[in-house]
């Protein structure tokens, strides 16, 4: 479990994990925010156990940094889930929904992408 982007906290599998860490190891480290991301996703990242009835604890300060409370969302996203406080998640959704078509259309065509 680590910090994600927009608020939320990714929970990986262990090979998606190692593929994401992959992938870092791969982009170049004299680029200033490769280093400080690589810094900030692993100083934060814990590994976490399900218990016995299928539950995972969320580590206090992963929790804290994405605000959650007694309502959350876990949703699917690729090869991570996320879980969410339920307002971020709304506002979230509120904010970029009516951007959907473009949002697609830059998420498959990158000549399309903008920030």
């Amino acid at each position: 479990m680590a910090p994600s982007t927009d608020g939320s906290l990714a929970i990986f599998d262990h090979d998606s994990f190692v593929q994401l860490a992959e992938r870092l190891r791969a982009a170049p480290p004299t680029e200033r925010d490769v280093r400080a991301f690589g810094r900030l996703f692993y100083a934060q990242a814990r590994r976490v156990e399900l218990d016995r009835q299928g539950r995972l604890r969320i580590p206090q300060e992963l929790a804290d940094s994405a605000r959650l409370g007694k309502e959350i969302i876990l949703i699917g996203a690729g090869d991570r889930m996320e879980l969410w406080c339920t307002e971020t998640w709304e506002a979230y959704t509120t904010e970029k929904q009516p951007r959907y078509d473009e949002l697609a259309e830059a998420a498959f065509n990158p000549t399309h992408r903008q920030n």
